[in-house]
């Protein structure tokens, strides 16, 4: 049974993540003979520009923060800069290596009607693209730098919710298990500010491409002996 509640959750959150670019997280389930729980609750904000050029090539950058508004410490930044020729090839990239970010740089205001970032992160710079997971040691050519994030969004209508509670009895003795699935999301937000590193300003204080921001909330819980599939 936890199997399939597992998966049923992980199916929901790829359908939120295509419907408003906002992932869901999910702890790691515990022993079959252990009481079983999941409860996250974080804070997402989205962002990327595009900056097509007159000779065919492409700048990118894109910005998502994640802090754990409770249950976790973790708070996670993926940022990054690309320019690609006209080939589609990268011949220009800065990525930040730490993806955890100190609690508190992150701060949505209303019904995610705002949000405003302010960070900086340690990055590495290649004239290629960036071996994934993060290169060490730094393959020839690339060297480390800093990426400076000053951005506010703000959240245009509509405004989505989602919000589905279900109690209901498991395959086992005693098995009971409540579930609750909440999202606010402004998935037609806009973003600007300055995403930069040293002296080379990426987003020239341009509203972005396109942007998202939102809050999530997952609590799942088993109470008695709930048999797993």
């Amino acid at each position: 049974m936890r199997s399939y509640m597992t998966g049923r959750f992980r199916l929901v959150s790829l359908l939120l993540v295509a419907a408003f670019g906002v992932p869901v997280l999910f702890a790691a389930p515990a022993s079959a003979d252990q009481p079983y729980s999941i409860s996250e609750a974080y804070h997402d904000a989205f962002a990327s520009w595009e900056f097509p050029q007159p000779d065919g090539s492409l700048k990118r950058v894109v910005v998502d923060a994640m802090p754990a508004a409770r249950s976790s410490d973790i708070s996670l930044l993926f940022a990054s800069y690309i320019e690609f020729d006209s080939s589609g090839a990268i011949v220009h990239q800065i990525r930040a290596i730490n993806a955890e970010m100190p609690k508190g740089q992150l701060h949505l205001y209303g019904t995610v009607e705002r949000a405003k970032l302010l960070t900086s992160a340690p990055a590495i710079e290649c004239a290629f693209r960036i071996p994934f997971p993060d290169p060490d040691p730094l393959p020839a050519g690339c060297s480390l730098t800093t990426l400076v994030i000053d951005l506010s969004w703000a959240g245009l209508p509509p405004y989505s919710r989602v919000h589905s509670v279900e109690h209901f009895v498991g395959v086992g003795e005693h098995c009971h298990i409540n579930s609750s699935l909440s999202l606010q999301s402004r998935y037609n937000a806009v973003a600007s500010g300055t995403v930069s590193a040293g002296s080379l300003e990426f987003t020239g204080g341009e509203s972005s491409s396109f942007a998202t921001i939102g809050k999530t909330a997952l609590n799942y819980s088993e109470h008695g002996d709930c048999l797993v599939d």
